[in-house]
């Protein structure tokens, strides 16, 4: 398959030959934080615009526009924004079995 535009909400599958699982952009508010979570695949967040701190296997790190958060399969982290944060989320290949989206504690990584 050709290069190609997946419009946001359009629903439409990446092509086959991409290694991401899936994509998006949040914008969290001040005061509000991401669920402390893992995943079943690497992640990786660009923070287009805003301030936060980034949560990573329990180490606090300060974030803002242009930094970008690589969170690796299993490991357990959140985000909580001090200004409008606005990221760009793309999380990695699932391994063979591996669980989308959001797990939380016990769920151990495949």
């Amino acid at each position: 398959m050709a290069s190609m535009v997946v419009q946001a909400g359009s629903g439409q599958a990446p092509p086959e030959w991409w290694e991401l699982s899936a994509s998006g952009v949040v914008t969290i508010q001040p005061g509000q934080e991401v669920d402390y979570h893992h995943h079943d695949c690497n992640e990786a967040w660009l923070v287009v615009e805003g301030r936060g701190v980034a949560v990573v296997g329990g180490r606090e790190y300060q974030i803002g526009p242009g930094d970008v958060v690589y969170t690796q399969r299993g490991d357990e982290h959140t985000v909580r924004a001090q200004t409008p944060i606005t990221l760009v989320w793309m999380a990695g290949p699932l391994m063979l079995g591996g669980r989308p989206g959001h797990l939380h504690g016990q769920d151990t990584p495949r």
